[in-house]
């Protein structure tokens, strides 16, 4: 299994537990808890969205692994 694949799938697991704890009010908006689990969460999605550019970008040949074997 490809690192890329297995990473992008723990940034998924990490994004939907973390909007979870959002939607079902784990944490409340204002408190110190909420503003750590927003942080995490867009450094979560920023993952995703960077792992499937690099995997895009390889399957094009012209990411940072295309030419190697």
């Amino acid at each position: 299994m490809c690192i890329i694949f297995i990473l992008q799938s723990l940034y998924r697991r990490i994004v939907n537990v973390l909007q979870r704890m959002i939607d079902c009010d784990d944490v409340r908006e204002g408190t110190s808890a909420y503003e750590g689990t927003q942080e995490a969460l867009q450094y979560a999605r920023e993952g995703c969205r960077e792992g499937t550019v690099y995997t895009r970008s390889k399957k094009g040949g012209r990411g940072r692994g295309a030419g190697r074997s």
